[in-house]
């Protein structure tokens, strides 16, 4: 009989820009410009180990969702995309709400960092100092869909012309629309955050963080907050508007 069970650990953790999961994008490569930092477990941090990653462009990422509410996974799950009105089987979704819950991501690989005392990469997550506190290899990604810390079980690399399937049919999604908005900012905001990281806060702004039931309601009184790197920043939404509210506070 063969085992019911099988114990994993993570080979590493990713530290990116969003402190807790409200607002992440919801599918891997859909913001480019957002970027994260593979720091690996110390048995895994070996030249050995990233032999020929170089020549790749983008990898698979498995990893799990730490921060899913425990309990009996349903056999159901009702998408965001989908304005969490309709149910469809766990397996025809990427719901977070999985029996093992292990995510998947398709990410781009920007760099291999291994000389940390003098890096200098702008957008790396963890910033200069606590960077070059970390030892061993790191990887650099970009286009993530994951919160910070999250753990990663294994990394694989993405190969094209297997990977790729050209003649792919959609499902269910290929019925749902885009869903933007126009982010209004208050004046002197870019005095409290950095314009490079602005932009990135605006990119993900741009595709309305609220859970996806609600981006049909035009609520314009309830405030809402999401946190981005160490600010925490509200914002109220009216009609196709989403407004940057000026009383952010740094955590």
């Amino acid at each position: 009989m063969l085992n019911k069970e099988k114990i994993i650990k993570p080979i590493a953790y990713i530290r990116t820009e969003f402190p807790s999961k409200f607002g992440i994008p919801r599918q891997s490569s859909l913001k480019n410009e957002l970027f994260g930092t593979i720091v690996f477990e110390p048995e895994y941090c070996h030249e050995e180990a990233f032999r020929e990653l170089k020549g790749f462009s983008h990898l698979w990422i498995i990893w799990h969702f730490s921060e899913t509410e425990k309990g009996e996974p349903s056999l159901t799950v009702r998408p965001p995309r989908l304005g969490g009105n309709r149910r469809v089987g766990v397996f025809a979704s990427r719901s977070p709400y999985r029996p093992n819950s292990l995510g998947l991501s398709c990410v781009k690989l920007e760099k291999i960092c291994s000389d940390r005392k003098s890096c200098s990469i702008p957008h790396c997550p963890l910033g200069k100092n606590l960077c070059k506190k970390q030892s061993g290899i790191s990887l650099l990604v970009s286009g993530i869909d994951m919160m910070d810390k999250t753990p990663i079980f294994d990394i694989k690399p993405y190969i094209p012309i297997t990977d790729c399937h050209t003649d792919a049919s959609e499902g269910y999604t290929a019925i749902t629309q885009k869903h933007t908005l126009s982010v209004i900012l208050p004046k002197n905001i870019d005095t409290v955050i950095p314009s490079e990281k602005l932009s990135r806060l605006i990119s993900v702004l741009e595709d309305d963080p609220r859970p996806g039931y609600r981006h049909s309601e035009k609520d314009s009184d309830k405030t809402y907050h999401i946190e981005f790197d160490m600010y925490d920043i509200p914002f109220k939404v009216k009609e196709d508007s989403l407004i940057v509210l000026d009383n952010i506070k740094i955590n």
